[in-house]
């Protein structure tokens, strides 16, 4: 026969189904501090991308309808040579908590900067790999599942 500690056979006296649902709340406590963990991680990745941002001298401005698009980078090029002035990063307003959106488009300037690539596919791997630049290995974890479903 099986252990069982003090408050489990205090509980097994006094009401059979707390027992049944302590691990649902164990599992339920797990989850609540995974998303806490999650929330914190995703602002301070987005709060990180907006420093990166700054540090490139591009301006990052939040609108309230960008049409079709979450995120637009808007750059110049004379004779299919980036120009590195009169960059600016717009946002919908609505994604403006998503870091998805913003690492998107600031890798746009990393792909077009490195590679003159303006494909969407650059600018994502550009985007992953700032954003695991930015993160440790924990927060990296813990993003796992939603930068392997952004980029």
């Amino acid at each position: 026969m099986a252990m069982v500690s003090g408050l489990q056979q205090y509980l097994i006296k006094k009401n059979r189904m707390n027992v049944l649902l302590l691990p649902l709340l164990f599992v339920s406590s797990i989850g609540l501090v995974y998303l806490l963990l999650y929330n914190r991680v995703i602002s301070k990745l987005n709060r990180l991308l907006l420093g990166v941002a700054n540090c490139l001298n591009i301006p990052v401005t939040f609108h309230d309808d960008l049409g079709k698009d979450a995120g637009v980078f808007y750059w110049h090029s004379t004779n299919n040579v980036f120009i590195d002035k009169d960059m600016k990063i717009n946002i919908g307003k609505k994604y403006s908590h998503d870091p998805s959106v913003l690492a998107h488009e600031l890798g746009h300037y990393l792909s077009i900067k490195k590679n003159n690539d303006t494909s969407e596919i650059s600018a994502d791997q550009q985007a992953l790999e700032l954003c695991n630049i930015l993160l440790n290995k924990t927060e990296k974890l813990i993003l796992s599942i939603y930068l392997d479903a952004m980029f």
